[in-house]
Protein backbone atom coordinates (compact mmCIF):
# COMPACT_ATOMS: atom_id res chain seq x y z
CA UNK A 1 0.00 0.00 0.00
CA UNK A 2 2.58 2.61 1.08
CA UNK A 3 5.97 2.81 2.69
CA UNK A 4 5.38 3.45 6.40
CA UNK A 5 8.94 4.62 7.13
CA UNK A 6 8.83 7.11 4.26
CA UNK A 7 5.44 8.41 5.41
CA UNK A 8 6.65 8.81 9.00
CA UNK A 9 9.72 10.71 7.79
CA UNK A 10 7.63 12.99 5.57
CA UNK A 11 5.27 13.68 8.48
CA UNK A 12 8.15 14.56 10.78
CA UNK A 13 9.69 17.00 8.28
CA UNK A 14 6.34 18.62 7.46
CA UNK A 15 5.44 19.01 11.16
CA UNK A 16 8.76 20.73 11.81
CA UNK A 17 8.17 23.08 8.87
CA UNK A 18 4.59 23.87 9.92
CA UNK A 19 5.57 24.58 13.53
CA UNK A 20 8.34 26.88 12.30
CA UNK A 21 5.93 28.57 9.90
CA UNK A 22 3.37 29.04 12.69
CA UNK A 23 5.99 30.72 14.86
CA UNK A 24 6.93 33.04 12.00
CA UNK A 25 3.28 33.97 11.41
CA UNK A 26 2.82 34.73 15.10
CA UNK A 27 5.77 37.10 15.17
CA UNK A 28 4.81 38.62 11.80
CA UNK A 29 7.89 37.45 9.96
CA UNK A 30 5.97 35.57 7.29
CA UNK A 31 4.63 37.66 4.46
CA UNK A 32 1.04 36.31 4.41
CA UNK A 33 1.71 33.47 1.95
CA UNK A 34 0.08 31.15 4.43
CA UNK A 35 -2.09 31.75 7.44
CA UNK A 36 -2.77 30.08 10.73
CA UNK A 37 -5.94 28.44 9.39
CA UNK A 38 -4.04 26.57 6.68
CA UNK A 39 -1.28 25.61 9.09
CA UNK A 40 -3.84 24.47 11.69
CA UNK A 41 -5.74 22.37 9.15
CA UNK A 42 -2.55 20.66 8.02
CA UNK A 43 -1.41 19.97 11.59
CA UNK A 44 -4.88 18.67 12.55
CA UNK A 45 -4.82 16.25 9.63
CA UNK A 46 -1.35 15.03 10.59
CA UNK A 47 -2.30 14.65 14.27
CA UNK A 48 -5.44 12.72 13.31
CA UNK A 49 -3.34 10.31 11.24
CA UNK A 50 -0.90 9.91 14.13
CA UNK A 51 -3.75 9.21 16.58
CA UNK A 52 -5.16 6.59 14.22
CA UNK A 53 -1.71 5.16 13.77
CA UNK A 54 0.21 5.39 10.53
CA UNK A 55 0.09 1.61 10.14
CA UNK A 56 -3.70 1.60 10.57
CA UNK A 57 -4.64 4.19 7.93
CA UNK A 58 -7.27 3.11 5.45
CA UNK A 59 -7.14 4.23 1.81
CA UNK A 60 -9.24 7.39 2.40
CA UNK A 61 -7.16 8.46 5.39
CA UNK A 62 -3.95 7.75 3.50
CA UNK A 63 -5.17 9.81 0.54
CA UNK A 64 -6.02 12.74 2.82
CA UNK A 65 -2.66 12.73 4.61
CA UNK A 66 -0.85 12.29 1.29
CA UNK A 67 -2.63 15.34 -0.19
CA UNK A 68 -1.77 17.45 2.86
CA UNK A 69 1.88 16.36 2.86
CA UNK A 70 2.22 17.01 -0.88
CA UNK A 71 0.65 20.45 -0.52
CA UNK A 72 2.89 21.45 2.37
CA UNK A 73 5.98 20.05 0.68
CA UNK A 74 5.18 22.22 -2.36
CA UNK A 75 5.06 25.26 -0.05
CA UNK A 76 8.34 24.17 1.51
CA UNK A 77 9.94 24.09 -1.95
CA UNK A 78 8.42 27.48 -2.72
CA UNK A 79 10.05 28.94 0.39
CA UNK A 80 13.34 27.21 -0.38
CA UNK A 81 13.33 24.90 2.66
Amino acid sequence: MFNINELETRISVVKHFLNSEMTQVRVNRLNNKTNLHEIGFSLDTIHEAERTGIRNLNEAEYSRIHRVLTSVEARMNLFGN
